[in-house]
């Protein structure tokens, strides 16, 4: 047979069970399941997520009986004599393999073979593991937004982001992490300055998780009152663009706005005097970070989750930090993940971010 996935050909199988058929004779038993295996392997039908895939028969055959195939399984979407299709509209984690009989002949010989079906799980969530290319002040409790994790997830349909599970600090003196609906949270010890990697987990809506990937930190004592931007919620405007002024969101003598990061969900950009504007969100939330310096050169990072009006995320993002959820413990995330796509999209991203990216997402 010849399977197309997407329309796409992926090559031929042989016929193994007409092999076996045509060379006659009685079989030892493991000759037998060595067939058996060898049909199995054959004739495996793997529905990409959410796709579909098309099955036609070796040169010289043809299907049969097509009513007894589509009956067999609702996976079953389509029947010729010379093609079947089955497709998967949505992913079931728990469907298993589903055997389909399938009756095949070349015009002398008849057979049926069974096609064993499946369905391809997504891409697991994954994000890049990275550094903050800036010293971060020490002390007290040391917010990442997530949109700076830069997470892709193909399947974070039910809670419009990923789960995220806060792992180890290393090392484990510098403190304990974190994490909330909208933010990394390292409750960091007094005193400790120095590198720190933050061991983070992103799960999918089907129960995949990314591999353990770090964040690494620089911890550093602030000179002076260090500059205090904020991590604040604001209103997602109606219209599809936002506008806000920065400087109402830093606690610092004469703070400089030197950059943003991207937004989760649309796209932002920061004029140097601070204002940034948003366009482009799709659903209830959004969010993206920026990154000021004060006159005494003390820099800090602050970042806006914006919540559209009316939406059910803002009991949610009002929530405070769980004191509890520390170590191993996840919670679900409202800022949205990048979905993946066939074709790479134009990034969004603020006009000074090429210049000072809050995130240095190596390898993206």
């Amino acid at each position: 047979m010849v399977v197309q996935r997407r329309g796409r050909a992926l090559g031929a199988i042989a016929p193994v069970a007409l092999i076996a058929l045509l060379l006659g004779g009685a079989a030892s038993p493991a000759a037998a399941q060595a067939q058996e295996a060898a049909v199995e392997a054959g004739n495996s039908v793997a529905i990409p997520y959410r796709g579909e895939i098309q099955v036609t028969p070796a040169e010289g055959w043809r299907f049969d009986d097509c009513a007894a195939v589509l009956a067999a399984t609702p996976l079953a979407t389509g029947c010729t004599v010379e093609q079947l299709v089955f497709s998967a509209p949505e992913y079931d984690p728990e469907a298993g393999m589903v055997r389909v009989p399938v009756a095949q002949s070349n015009g002398t010989v008849s057979l049926a073979v069974d096609y064993l079906v499946t369905l391809e799980p997504p891409e697991a969530p994954s994000f890049a593991e990275s550094s903050y290319g800036y010293p971060v002040p020490a002390g007290g409790r040391i917010l990442v937004p997530l949109s700076d994790l830069g997470v892709v997830c193909t399947d974070c349909d039910e809670t419009g982001g990923p789960r995220v599970r806060a792992g180890t600090v290393s090392p484990s003196e510098a403190g304990e992490l974190e994490v909330t609906s909208t933010h990394l949270v390292l409750a960091a010890a007094a005193g400790y300055t120095g590198d720190v990697e933050l061991s983070v987990q992103v799960g999918d809506d089907t129960g995949q998780w990314s591999p353990a990937t770090v964040l690494q930190l620089r911890l550093v004592t602030s000179t002076a009152e260090r500059a205090g931007a904020l991590h604040v919620l604001a209103p997602m405007t109606d219209g599809g663009v936002t506008e806000l002024d920065l400087t109402e969101y830093i606690d610092a003598e004469a703070p400089r706005i030197i950059g943003c990061g991207a937004a989760a969900a649309g796209s932002v950009s920061c004029s140097p005097g601070g204002v940034a504007t948003v366009s482009g969100s799709t659903g209830d939330v959004d969010q993206f970070s920026f990154h000021v310096v004060d006159a005494n050169g003390d820099q800090s990072t602050g970042s806006v989750t914006l919540v559209r009006p009316g939406s059910s995320a803002g009991s949610e993002l009002d929530a405070p930090v769980p004191a509890g959820a520390i170590g191993g413990d996840e919670i679900a995330a409202i800022v949205p993940a990048t979905i993946p796509t066939d074709e790479t999209a134009e990034e969004g991203t603020g006009v000074l971010t090429p210049f000072l990216r809050l995130l240095d997402r190596l390898g993206a």
